[in-house]
């Protein structure tokens, strides 16, 4: 394992500790998390529609399961 691994899994490692003492970190990380996925979806090629489907499926309105099949088929899931 490289010393960058070690150091991202260390990293990665203290992180889940941090979360599982102090849960409302995840509202302080929040908004570096969704800027985060914005920018992927940004690099990623989405239609618009494509990308609401990924929003709606970050809120919880449509399941992993059918993330796939919403991806393909946007039109239907709006």
């Amino acid at each position: 394992m490289s010393e960058y691994e070690k150091g991202f899994n260390d990293g990665k490692e203290a992180m889940k500790r941090e979360i599982a003492t102090n849960p409302s970190m995840l509202f302080d990380l929040a908004p570096m998390i969704a800027h985060a996925i914005s920018e992927k979806m940004n690099e990623s090629g989405l239609t618009d529609e494509q990308r609401r489907v990924v929003q709606k499926a970050l809120s919880g309105e449509i399941s992993q399961s059918n993330l796939f099949d919403a991806l393909k088929n946007p039109s239907k899931w709006q």
